[in-house]
Order: C-alpha cells, then structure tokens, then sequence
C-alpha cells in the first residue's frame, strides 16, 4: 500500500505549479498594459521580446497616466510563453521583468493551490480504492454492487477532476470556471445515474427476495 501512495504522490507532481511571471497571465492575441510606479519623471521601455527572442519593441516612451504611474501597452501576442521586458527611468536606474501569455489568460496554479489539488486528488483515488476492494469483499451482492459502484463514481469523478485542472495547466479551457461548471455538470450525471442503477438493483433485488421468501422462486 505504500508503494501505491508513492506512487500517486510522485504521479502528482505534475499538477504541482510553475511560477507566474510577476506582471501577471493574459490571454493570447489581447493587449497587456505594461504598468509600473516608480518615483521619476520618465520612463522608457528599452526592450520587448517574443518568448522565442525575438525583440517586438526597442526604445519606447511609457506614458505618464497617473501620478508616477507610467504604462505602455502592446498588442503583439500571439505567441504563448514568457515575455520579457527591461526599462529604464530618468535617474538611470534599470529594471527587468515579464509577463505570461497563455490561451485562457489565466496562470500556472501557485504552490499553495498545486500541493492542496494533488492531496485531494490522491485522498478520493485512496477512497475510490478502498470503496471498490472493500465492495468486492462484502458477504452478499448487494453490498458488493453498492460498494464497488460508489468508488467508481469516486474514481470517475477524480479523474475528470484531474482532466479539468490539468487542462487548465495547458490552456485547454477559455475559462477556468467554464472548466468546472462542466466537471460538476458530468458529476451531476454521473451520481445521477449512479444513484438510479443502485436504486433499480435494491428494488429488483428486493423484489428477489419477496419472491423466495414467499416460494415462488428457489435461489
């Protein structure tokens, strides 16, 4: 059993997170206001790049838009990945930083969020283990249906859980929320149904019973 866990624990890594950039994630192909403070009467961009390197902007004005709060912005994302950026102010002092673009605009989940996600998807895989070897043990079929059915719509839904959060890592959703409205929709169905085979097997299985008790059938 502990190699098991192990083995889901090392298998989890891969939701663990990959560090944001610092100006934050938008989403492909939309504009990124490049905003910064600083106490100086002006700034300019020195640089912009491509996460592939190659160089969007050079020497540009970051316009004063409020008290010292100066911004440029740039519309030239059609690349996924990390841009970087390095710009200067008046009293000569130089600065680097970066944005993320990604296809939903939203970031990498952060480390507190990552770690929480993978114990919660090892704790239901353990749960949906033990449903499942525990039905199989149970003195009668009933039991055995009703246990083995509940773990696998526990595993059912932990793996549709991991699909959602691991296409949000990639950006296969437009929207993170729209990702786990349609995980909960298909958890819905799924113990929908689930909930309706158990009922439809505890009244024919009743109803099996009846019939032995009363004589009209022999098994």
């Amino acid at each position: 059993m502990r190699d098991k866990i192990l083995l889901l624990l090392v298998l989890s890594l891969v939701l663990l997170p990959i560090i944001s950039s610092s100006l934050g994630s938008f989403k492909v192909n939309e504009c990124v206001d490049i905003k910064t403070i600083l106490n100086t009467s002006w700034v300019n961009l020195s640089t912009l790049n491509y996460p592939n390197g190659d160089l969007i902007v050079s020497n540009q004005i970051m316009y004063n838009i409020a008290g010292k709060t100066f911004n440029y912005t740039t519309c030239n994302t059609s690349q996924l990945g990390t841009y970087i950026y390095d710009y200067f102010d008046a009293d000569g002092n130089t600065y680097v930083n970066s944005f993320e673009i990604t296809p939903s605009g939203f970031g990498a989940i952060g480390s507190g969020e990552g770690t929480t996600i993978a114990m919660a998807i090892i704790v239901m895989l353990i749960v949906a283990i033990i449903f499942i070897v525990g039905g199989f043990k149970m003195p009668n079929i009933a039991l055995q249906v009703i246990g083995v059915g509940l773990g696998a719509v526990i595993l059912m839904s932990t793996v549709l859980f991991s699909m959602v959060i691991l296409m949000q890592v990639v950006g296969g959703f437009s929207s993170i929320i729209s990702g786990y409205e349609t995980f909960w929709f298909v958890i819905k169905i799924l113990t929908g149904i689930g909930i309706l085979g158990l009922l439809i097997f505890a009244i024919l299985f009743s109803w099996k019973l009846w019939m032995i008790k009363k004589g009209f059938r022999d098994d």
